[in-house]
């Protein structure tokens, strides 16, 4: 699964620039009422090199994330951020095969092209997008101060982050373009996120098969590259045929001894009793519930 989670990451890296125009003022900022007290908090983190690294969340998430919420906030806030991240890996998976596109898209010497997946992207996130920003959904319930911090931290990250993209690509890099690049980047690592917790769930069943079996270096490799069209199906959210499987498995029945194939038979019978076992469980779970409903 390492080599498919490598490729799977590196399409997700899109930091290029689009010459669309932006549809705010980029790079504004959000406005802040009144002068931030100064505070030892803040999203600007630096590499090695001192340029500031790009945030795998949105900025607004990760400064409210950062504030002094009370129990009641940091509950509320933990909700709407899982149901968020829920929506948004929806949407990756879904439109696994349109994002990919930014990987072999240049922005530079194709930029209709590149415009045009970035519209056709705003549309395959539009359920996510219709959310509108956490601040939106959390600002409400946060007090002015903590709003104005926010705010202050998300401001200061974007402008630390601006200069460092201006000092990266040698200054040429005008505002509109400043203000889709921070979008896209962050947009690129939260997909890359998305998809590592994906592949690193199958990723550890896998491992857990190879310790198992006791796969040899050769075998791992041979038995990683049948599985891995059927593992990017599923990532997708797509039914893999029967057939594909069935063939998939004979590919991989070539691969193993005979002793590692009756530990396979065995492994699959306990996942097939345990996952008989769990869903028993639920059921016996509901009714007791329901007979619990029909007592009041």
């Amino acid at each position: 699964m390492s080599g498919m989670l490598t490729s799977l990451a590196a399409a997700f890296i899109l930091v290029q620039v689009s010459h669309a125009p932006p549809a705010e003022t980029p790079l504004a900022g959000p406005r802040v009422e009144t002068p931030a007290a100064e505070s030892a908090r803040t999203l600007v983190r630096r590499g090695f090199r001192g340029e500031v690294e790009v945030l795998d969340v949105e900025a607004d998430v990760a400064a409210i994330d950062l504030l002094d919420l009370t129990d009641e906030q940091r509950a509320l806030f933990d909700r709407l951020r899982l149901e968020r991240s829920a929506a948004f890996s929806k949407a990756i998976r879904e439109n696994f095969d349109l994002l990919t596109q930014f990987g072999s898209i240049d922005a530079k010497t194709q930029p209709a092209e590149f415009a045009d997946l970035l519209r056709r992207t705003g549309e395959a996130l539009r359920d996510y997008r219709a959310r509108g920003t956490m601040m939106r959904e959390m600002g409400p319930h946060l007090t002015f101060a903590q709003r104005r911090e926010a705010r202050g931290l998300v401001a200061e990250y974007i402008r630390a982050r601006a200069e460092s993209i201006r000092r990266e690509t040698g200054g040429d890099v005008n505002a509109p373009e400043l203000f889709i690049r921070i979008k896209v980047e962050t947009l690129g690592k939260m997909a890359e996120s998305a998809i590592r917790s994906a592949v690193a769930m199958g990723a550890a069943v896998f491992e857990d098969i190879a310790s198992r079996l006791q796969l040899t270096p050769e075998q791992k490799q041979r038995v990683e590259k049948i599985f891995e069209p059927i593992a990017v199906q599923e990532l997708q959210g797509r039914t893999v045929a029967p057939l594909v499987k069935l063939r998939a498995f004979f590919e991989v029945s070539q691969v193993l001894t005979k002793e590692q194939m009756a530990a396979l038979a065995e492994y699959t019978r306990q996942e097939r009793a345990a996952a008989r076992s769990a869903g028993a469980s639920t059921t016996q779970s509901g009714d007791a519930l329901m007979r619990m409903e029909g007592d009041r």
